[in-house]
Formats: structure tokens, sequence, C-alpha cells
């Protein structure tokens, strides 16, 4: 599936998340729909997704100043949330996806457990590389896009295996890096990807 991501890149200037439904449009492209309610009396400024058009396709930001990578809560949300297919997070370094295939939910009794040990210890190899609080525009980067790609594999390895130790399987967290998204911030996601490389595989064999 293609997404055209150029408002909520626009929209990673803002001091508070927004969140996004989808909408696919005569072209085949999945268009960004404003359904923002936003927790005014929350200090960190983040948005919940009020009812409207549901696709299972659903996307926040973490804009400039918060996370840049999956906070725990949207992680657990992902799992618990019967009605998302794949939750998309447009941050400072690029695309997250979170895809949930499996059956069960995180019930209250591993909720915490799972939350300290993420924040905690998983997060810790991006939280070293300076990305809890997004990455400083007025400052060069101090890591290169190998080291933190290299990061980011080992931190979506924990999470699975995590939630797998919890009975939780079928959770997967897939990221883009800011470079490799297009100036024109049409996003290929995962689903594409995949489908590309298979076809590179066939006309290899024959």
């Amino acid at each position: 599936m293609k997404l055209n991501l150029y408002p909520a890149f626009e929209a990673l200037s803002l001091s508070h998340e927004i969140c996004y439904n989808t909408e696919k449009d005569n072209n085949g492209i999945y268009q960004l729909l404003d359904f923002s309610d936003h927790r005014s009396s929350a200090s960190r400024g983040n948005c919940r997704f009020t009812r409207g058009l549901m696709n299972g396709y659903i996307l926040h930001t973490h804009p400039y100043g918060s996370k840049a990578y999956p906070s725990s809560e949207d992680i657990l949300q992902s799992i618990n949330s019967r009605h998302t297919k794949i939750s998309f997070i447009v941050t400072t370094i690029g695309v997250w996806e979170l895809i949930y295939k499996g059956n069960k939910s995180v019930n209250n009794k591993n909720r915490n457990s799972i939350m300290k040990r993420i924040n905690d210890m998983i997060s810790e190899p991006l939280y070293d590389a300076g990305l809890l609080r997004g990455l400083d525009r007025s400052k060069p980067q101090t890591i290169t896009k190998k080291q933190l790609l290299n990061k980011i594999k080992r931190y979506t390895i924990r999470v699975s295996k995590l939630l797998e130790k919890k009975g939780i399987k079928g959770f997967k967290i897939n990221f883009t890096h800011i470079h490799d998204i297009p100036d024109d911030r049409l996003y290929n996601s995962f689903k594409n990807k995949s489908k590309k490389k298979k076809k590179t595989k066939r006309k290899t064999k024959r």
C-alpha cells in the first residue's frame, strides 16, 4: 500500500501529536484524515483516536521534542486494538510500522511488567543514541545511519521476543529511515516492499 505522508511530516513541527485515519483515493493512494482529539491536560501533548472512518490503517506523529521511536503504550495499543491492521508512526528519524497478526491481547496482569521492561531495558539503545526526545535540528547527528539501523534492529527483535515470552505471538515492527523516504512523502509500506522482493527472487530463478 502507498500512503501520502506529507501532512504528517509537516505536522512534526507542532508541539503535540496528530492522529490520522486513512482513506484510499481514486488513484489507490491512502490519504491521511485528521481525526485527532488532543488531550490538552496531558503534558506530553499526545492524541487519541476518535471514531471515524476506520479501515484498520491508522497513523500518528511523534513530533520534535518527543520520542523518535514507538512508546510502550503505542506497542500495547496496537496489540489490544482489534480494529488496527497496521499502526504507522511518523517521527523525526523515519516511519515505523507496528503490525500484529495474533489474536491474544495483553491483560492487565502483564501490562505493567511489559511496559516497564520496554521502557527500562529494551529502549535503552535508542535512548543512548539521543533519540529519547527526537533529533535536535540545531545539532548535527552524532550517529550514522548504519549504526542507527543496527540499534533499531536489535530493539525490534527484543520487543518481539519479550512479547512471545508473554504469549503474544505475531507482533512485528518495521522501520524506514527518513533518508529512504521520497521528498514527495509518498511512502510504500513494507507490504509493497515484500511483494517486490518475491517478484525479484522469481525472476532470478528463471
